[in-house]
């Protein structure tokens, strides 16, 4: 039941969202830094999205 209410919340939030910031893939190896900046979570990426 928990698992349950935990994926409709997590919908509910998608559904409201104005804009979601997310990565769709996974494996990706390397300093933490430069992951964030070739995935776009730079605060400069992060804040174009945004406005």
């Amino acid at each position: 039941m928990i698992l349950n209410s935990k994926i409709a919340l997590q919908v509910l939030i998608l559904e409201l969202a104005d804009t979601v910031i997310a990565m769709d893939s996974f494996g990706a190896s390397a300093p933490a830094s430069l992951l964030f900046e070739k995935f776009g979570f730079s605060v400069a990426s992060i804040m174009e999205k945004i406005k």
